[in-house]
């Protein structure tokens, strides 16, 4: 939109309003993806038989690059507890490195997998953890978005039989919202 006055009042107001809208979609999606993955951990043995190979209290942490929102699961009793924006050490980080791959990010514009492969997610602690932590996202991501968006950012999608579908429907309806499950 072309600004009406000389200053460029309305551009710069819109584009303040612009950042605002991403930031507020970036902690919806994180969220959303933490009680999100909390629940399909609960629910999909494809994600429980991943876990195994965790430690018990394994603690790791999504955030965005700069000073950006994160959010934090500690492995309990086999299953993923979500532990929102708890601020503690993590045995593995993994770091998207700007607001923009955020955004892709939690719009399902871009899959883990890309963002790894354009260097647009830095990992600190073990790869090999931070791959399993991926199939892991995948997974969940396959239940919060509908088939043809993850078709875009997931090569290989993960089967969702009948059963699964109903799970999806409690992940909508109870985990993501009111965190139970």
């Amino acid at each position: 939109m072309a600004s009406t006055d000389r200053a460029g009042f309305w551009d710069i107001t819109l584009e303040k309003w612009g950042y605002a809208l991403k930031d507020l979609a970036i902690r919806f999606g994180l969220h959303a993806l933490g009680r999100g993955l909390q629940a399909v951990s609960k629910m999909d043995s494809r994600i429980h038989d991943e876990l195994h190979d965790l430690p018990e209290g394994f603690v790791f942490k999504i955030s965005v690059l700069p000073e950006g929102p994160f959010v934090v699961w500690k492995k309990l009793n086999g299953y993923l507890q979500f532990l929102g924006k708890q601020d503690r050490p993590a045995d593995l980080v993994m770091n998207l490195k700007s607001r923009e791959t955020a955004y892709m990010f939690v719009t399902a514009q871009i899959g883990i997998s890309d963002a790894y492969a354009r260097h647009q997610v830095g990992v600190e602690g073990d790869l090999s953890r931070a791959m399993l932590i991926s199939r892991c996202i995948i997974i969940a991501v396959r239940y919060l978005f509908p088939r043809f968006m993850c078709r875009r950012v997931i090569r290989d999608l993960p089967a969702m039989g009948f059963v699964r579908q109903i799970n999806r429907l409690f992940v909508y309806l109870l985990a993501i919202p009111f965190g139970i499950i």
